[in-house]
């Protein structure tokens, strides 16, 4: 994810009282490495709760359809409904916060 859509996302969580504006800098400040900042981001996320979780996959479905399609969370973009019986969402996959789970 490009760090300027990691940077809507989280404004978009600040609106809506999920991260603050020290927590937001802070993640953004960890690491110079674009990866690094959007695993703390989603860790920061995923300890707040489901409900933070949602919010944040709403969010990035309007923010990136194609990408979240991509990733199984949406598959309401035009350009993609060619593949819609392959997406993981008409398999039954529902996104949540175990979706993003990077540990090995």
């Amino acid at each position: 994810m490009p760090e300027a859509s990691l940077k809507q996302l989280l404004d978009a969580l600040r609106n809506d009282d999920i991260v603050s504006e020290l927590q937001e800098e802070e993640i953004l400040q960890k690491s110079p490495l674009r990866a690094d900042k959007a695993r703390a981001f989603v860790d920061y996320v995923k300890n707040q709760g489901e409900a933070a979780c949602k919010k944040m996959i709403e969010h990035f479905k309007a923010l990136d359809p194609v990408l979240s399609s991509e990733l199984g969370f949406s598959s309401a973009h035009p350009a993609l409904k060619d593949k819609e019986p392959q997406s993981l969402a008409s398999k039954g996959y529902e996104p949540n916060c175990t979706s993003f789970d990077h540990s090995g």
